[in-house]
Parts: structure tokens; sequence; C-alpha cells
């Protein structure tokens, strides 16, 4: 067998078996395991958001000049010295 085809077998048998736990649980059981993965689903949303504004931040970060590099290009060399 083919790594390709135990992953495609094993994504099947997890399949399978959250079916059929998902027919033992009862009604309220039921509502708090979904609660609980959409909870999750939503905490991994948000937090792939956060580190994509982190990321964009500090690519910002990198592209803008240092203070100290502008402060000193903007003084004409005249002025510096008197």
């Amino acid at each position: 067998m083919t790594t390709k085809h135990n992953a495609k077998s094993a994504r099947a048998n997890l399949w399978v078996a959250k079916q059929r736990a998902a027919e033992a649980m009862s009604a309220p059981q039921k509502h708090a395991f979904e609660a609980r993965q959409r909870s999750l689903r939503d905490a991994t949303r948000a937090a792939r958001a956060l580190a994509a504004q982190a990321e964009r931040a500090a690519k910002e970060a990198a592209e803008k000049p240092k203070p100290d590099e502008t402060a000193e290009a903007d003084v004409p060399a005249e002025d510096a010295k008197g």
C-alpha cells in the first residue's frame, strides 16, 4: 500500500468513527460537542488572523526607515556644522 492510500484510508476511518460517535450521542451531548467544535474552529481562525496581522506589521516595520536614519538624512550638511 502506498502512503497516499494509507492516508486516505485513515481519513475514511476517522470519518466513520466520528459518524458512529455522533449517532451514539444524545441530543444535549451532540449540541455540546458541536459547540466545542465551533469554539475550536473560531479560536483557530482568530489565531491565524492575529498571526497574519503580526506578519504584516513586521513587514511594514522592516520596510520603514529607522528614525535615526531619517533624522540624519533630513539635516543639511551646513546646518549640521554650525
